[in-house]
């Protein structure tokens, strides 16, 4: 075989492993991709908690129950909560997928 045939060989099968190579994601992309579907899914459970919860409260001030005297009020309020700190977790996963990513 030529020199400049082994030359160009080399470079195909250079450029098809690096190709491979960047094809493959890395472990830390995989794992904020998984932790950024389980917080959104988390983030849809609480919705749909403060959802019901909220048709709770309104059922007690249909009947007249002061907020105080509720506990649905108090889960209302900690679903609000809890929403708000799903979403800071997405924004923190996004964040960190992203600086994975770029890698």
């Amino acid at each position: 075989m030529k020199p400049i045939y082994r030359i160009l060989a080399s470079v195909v099968a250079v450029a098809f492993a690096s190709g491979a190579a960047i094809a493959q994601t890395s472990p830390a992309v995989k794992q904020d991709k998984a932790q950024l579907k389980t917080d959104q899914s988390a983030l849809t459970r609480e919705e749909k908690q403060m959802k019901a919860d909220k048709k709770t409260l309104k059922a007690d001030t249909k009947e007249g129950k002061m907020a105080a005297e509720s506990k649905d009020a108090e889960k209302v309020y900690e679903d609000k909560q809890a929403i708000k700190g799903e979403k800071k977790q997405i924004a923190a996963d996004r964040a960190k997928l992203k600086a994975d990513e770029k890698k």
